[in-house]
């Protein structure tokens, strides 16, 4: 197992812009069915913007030092400071080996985990989090990766409240060079800005 996760890492290197759709399903134990929402992402080094389009469009634009979510419709963004062993993880959505390893452990899983079929050159693997920072949040993990060419195809997030999140990539480019306004995220005058950990006196 470690060599094919030191192949994928390496093919992993090789990307420096990605794009793709994205259909995300968050099951909680308040609903009876998931809440499904779809969009598009791009990507690039430590940069990724998120178009959700439904239910309710959401821009959220994520960099190594924040997140802002942007409700258009609420004409409000709120803005989150990252740090900590998140910082990196949430830069990219292919984080790289070395900071997987800083902060879980590696086993192998299926990918009828994620509810589809296995393929050719795919991976799957259970990430369990040793970093109690996380630990305290999310419970486990589980990716599903193309091994060739080094990029997640879906993953599925179980937190400490046993609610899940299952996100899953289609129509995925890598290198296209997309151009730098694809990420920008540019708010009209009118927006309201909050700082909702500042609000209640939490640190980042």
């Amino acid at each position: 197992m470690w060599e094919r996760m030191k192949l994928i890492d390496h093919a992993a290197a090789q990307i420096a812009d990605l794009t793709a759709d994205f259909e995300q399903q968050k099951q909680t134990t308040l609903l009876k069915n998931p809440i499904v929402s779809i969009g598009s992402l791009w990507s690039r080094r430590s940069e990724m913007l998120w178009n959700t389009r439904a239910p309710e469009p959401t821009i959220m634009h994520v960099d190594e030092n924040q997140i802002i979510l942007y409700y258009p419709g609420q004409k409000t963004a709120e803005i989150y400071p990252v740090s900590g062993p998140l910082a990196q993880l949430t830069a990219s959505p292919v984080p790289r080996l070395a900071d997987l390893l800083r902060h879980f452990s590696f086993t192998a899983a299926s990918s009828t985990d994620l509810g589809v079929d296995s393929e050719p050159d795919q991976e799957a693997f259970l990430l369990t989090p040793t970093d109690k920072d996380i630990s305290d949040h999310v419970e486990n993990v589980i990716v599903l990766i193309d091994a060739k060419a080094g990029f997640i195809l879906a993953f599925k997030m179980t937190d400490s409240d046993g609610e899940t999140t299952l996100l899953r990539f289609s129509n995925v480019k890598i290198n296209t060079q997309f151009d730098d306004k694809r990420l920008r995220l540019e708010l009209p005058a009118d927006v309201k800005t909050v700082h909702p950990l500042e609000n209640v006196g939490r640190q980042p």
